[in-house]
């Protein structure tokens, strides 16, 4: 390919035809076989003789556009499939390899929301504390649903041949995605990590003070002035996803970002100088 882009587009056109012509007779011998249909039989239907189909096949010569439509017909194939061959399947170990990795990282988060859940629930029963909970809620919970939708798009991907979507809409919409993601990242992240520092101090301090139960005043974090801009910031998102069950407009945010996830600077190179090399063939 890369040889060929360096000839002008009438000379690349010529090769392209020789090349493709040397192995229709190859193909024409493959499908006839696979049809199991005999040099007679197929010479019958085309009304030729039997060694004019040997020649076809055999490259002594090369069916005109009619004949190869009539093989074609004769065949109940298609006339590409003669020209150019039966089309290898693209090669899938990727993607299977990808969602494999995605269904891992599902058990993964299934698995610690089945052993965290009750854990927590004991743990808020016994000292009142529910932040741990909430922390769950809000980042486990969305990247487990977000995960399952993605998960979901790329397996009809590789087993059904379902193709994220082109163009510069669904390239913002996937670049609007991720920086939701961002945002929502760093709204949800100091909650995380204040409650899990406050657990640790809780823990340390009934740890001091033996069957002592509830929470401590002097640990409560929403002191401070920054402290209380991240809790008043996020309760304000964790309410307004509990109210309207935004919680699991996740799966599908992890759907769309699956479906519209740009296409590779390369595959768009060559599916853009294919758009031009059948331009240049039109037109000559």
């Amino acid at each position: 390919k890369d040889t060929l882009r360096d000839f002008p587009a009438n000379l690349r056109y010529y090769i392209f035809e020789v090349i493709a012509m040397a192995n229709v007779g190859k193909n024409i011998r493959n499908i006839r076989t696979k049809n199991k249909m005999t040099q007679d039989e197929l010479g019958g239907k085309l009304f030729v003789s039997r060694q004019t189909v040997s020649n076809y096949e055999t490259g002594k010569s090369n069916p005109d556009i009619d004949m190869l439509i009539k093989i074609a017909e004769a065949l109940d194939t298609d006339v590409n499939i003669l020209i150019f061959g039966v089309p290898t399947p693209p090669d899938k170990k990727k993607e299977y390899l990808h969602l494999g990795i995605s269904i891992f990282i599902i058990l993964l988060l299934g698995i610690l929301i089945a052993i965290a859940k009750p854990q927590l629930k004991i743990w808020s029963e016994s000292t009142f504390h529910i932040g741990l909970t909430i922390a769950l809620q809000v980042s486990v919970y969305p990247a487990f649903l977000f995960c399952i939708g993605r998960c979901v798009m790329q397996a009809s991907g590789a087993f059904l041949g379902a193709k994220p979507l082109a163009g510069q809409i669904s390239r913002v919409i996937h670049y609007s995605i991720v920086l939701f993601l961002i945002i929502y990242g760093i709204m949800i992240l100091p909650f995380c990590i204040t409650e899990i520092q406050y657990a640790l101090k809780l823990i340390r301090y009934m740890n001091a003070n033996a069957g002592v139960t509830g929470v401590p005043d002097i640990f409560h974090t929403t002191d401070r002035l920054f402290q209380r801009l991240v809790y008043n910031l996020f309760y304000f998102l964790y309410h307004f996803l509990q109210k309207y069950s935004l919680v699991y407009g996740f799966f599908f945010l992890g759907a769309a970002f699956w479906g519209t996830k740009p296409v590779r600077r390369n595959e768009a190179k060559e599916k853009e100088v294919e758009k031009k090399g059948m331009k240049n063939g039109d037109k000559k």
